[in-house]
């Protein structure tokens, strides 16, 4: 089972739904746990039970987990005794604060990303989240940004000066624009994952992250996924 860690203020939820969607075509089984503060995820879910503090549901073949304070709060709910007895290829973790760093246990996860855009507050609030870590993290950047000069990237590195941060050689770019933030409202009204109306730009992003998330699956069989997904 590999974890895969997505860390900031930005808002990635449907990126992370998109992407595991992907894996999920490819004959993977994904969990996503939502551990932020502001449980998105929930609200994209149909209605569930109102006195269902914490649950762990299927939305267009990914499992999705709201409420849950910790990895072993996941084992606990699901009677495993361990991380295989879960049954998940992948699991994703949202996160939006350091603590959930530990109690999700990403010191033993197969990669973290740092996923955010340049607006200032995004950008600054997301490696805030870092002021408490007490061991240096390698972080992949994923940038939503219609400009990625390299004065921009720059930019990024300059901020995050101070923090216990080892950025990868490369990054994961998304030049969202407009019709992307109409496509993706339009798949939450509706309820779906497909991506028809998204921009060549943004699909190229979705490609790029699933390849480097899930490096032992073969590009092709990620490329006709995608296909599948229009």
């Amino acid at each position: 089972m590999e974890r895969i860690g997505f860390i900031g203020e930005y808002d990635k939820t449907d990126c992370i739904l998109y992407v595991a969607k992907i894996i999920t075509e490819v004959g993977q089984k994904v969990l996503i746990i939502d551990s932020t503060y502001r449980q998105k995820l929930k609200y994209l879910l149909p209605p569930m039970d109102a006195s269902s503090e914490k649950y762990i549901t299927e939305f267009r073949g990914v499992d999705i987990a709201v409420g849950f304070e910790s990895f072993e709060d996941i084992r606990q709910y699901l009677n495993a005794k361990d991380n295989e007895q879960l049954g998940y290829d992948y699991v994703f973790v949202d996160i939006d604060d350091i603590s959930e760093l530990e109690d999700f246990e990403m010191v033993y996860s197969s990669r973290l990303y740092f996923v955010t855009s340049l607006d200032v507050y995004s950008l600054k609030k997301g490696l805030e989240i870092f002021a408490g870590s007490m061991q240096t993290l390698k972080l992949t950047k994923v940038l939503f940004s219609r400009d990625m000069s390299y004065q921009n990237d720059q930019y990024v590195n300059i901020s995050a000066n101070g923090y216990k941060i080892e950025w990868n050689e490369y990054r994961i770019d998304f030049p969202l624009d407009i019709n992307d933030i109409e496509a993706i409202a339009e798949n939450q009204r509706f309820s779906n994952i497909r991506f028809k109306k998204l921009s060549k730009a943004y699909i190229e992003g979705l490609r790029f992250l699933t390849e480097d998330i899930a490096k032992n699956l073969n590009p092709g069989k990620i490329a006709r996924a995608i296909k599948s997904l229009y």
